[in-house]
């Protein structure tokens, strides 16, 4: 019975899973358009828990989920916190034991819960499952076939990370937008490309004397 997990992360993107929590029941945590977001089978809200905003700023993070046999809570850098009542069935629907975090592995269960909610991209650190602090130490590879449940994919060492829009590779005054490993551009019209470095040319009709200029498409 009861849940709690606390963690600490750093993004740039609006949008992305956090982590997921499964069996017997299910919460999911995600960020959109800057909000956490927090949803859980046991939850009467239709549209989840919303708190913070501007949260993929590039600072630290802090979250904190809790759940016991009749209320979640949910906190958020030791300033903003929120709690609601839950109606789990049994006591244990409120120890999920398994959890995801950045991500789901391809089971249409999970892909289900994340309702097509992009992976997490950034960094995460200071991990705490029930009070046990998740260190390297306890994460294995996928190679190793011991018995240790904590497992890591597609994660690395450290959180390093170069500002993507500083200084701007938007040529012609297009904007930035920092996607944390690489950017993109929205570029004013007449330039186009990854870096708006092209243009639209445009074309003259009626040049001169010509009176039947015409574009077959």
């Amino acid at each position: 019975e009861g849940f709690e997990l606390s963690l600490r992360f750093r993004t740039t993107l609006s949008t992305g899973l956090v982590v997921v929590g499964h069996s017997p029941s299910f919460f999911r945590l995600n960020l959109f358009n800057g909000r956490l977001n927090l949803h859980s089978s046991m939850l009467n809200i239709y549209e989840g828990i919303f708190i913070g905003e501007s949260l993929n700023d590039t600072n630290w993070q802090k979250v904190y989920v809790a759940f016991n046999i009749s209320h979640l809570t949910i906190g958020l850098n030791a300033r903003l916190q929120a709690i609601h009542p839950i109606n789990p069935e049994t006591s244990n629907q409120t120890a999920f034991r398994q959890n995801f975090l950045g991500g789901v592995p391809s089971d249409p269960t999970l892909n289900l819960l994340v309702d097509d909610i992009p992976d997490f991209v950034g960094c995460m650190q200071d991990i705490s499952v029930n009070g046990i602090k998740v260190t390297e130490e306890h994460i294995t590879a996928r190679s190793d076939q011991s018995t240790l449940s904590i497992r890591e994919f597609n994660t690395e060492k450290g959180c390093h990370r170069k500002d993507q829009c500083k200084p701007n590779p938007c040529q012609n005054e297009g904007k930035c937008t920092d996607l944390w490993r690489n950017y993109k551009c929205y570029c004013h019209r007449p330039y186009l490309g990854p870096s708006c470095q092209y243009n639209y040319t445009g074309a003259t009709f009626g040049h001169e004397n010509t009176t039947n200029s015409m574009v077959v498409v």
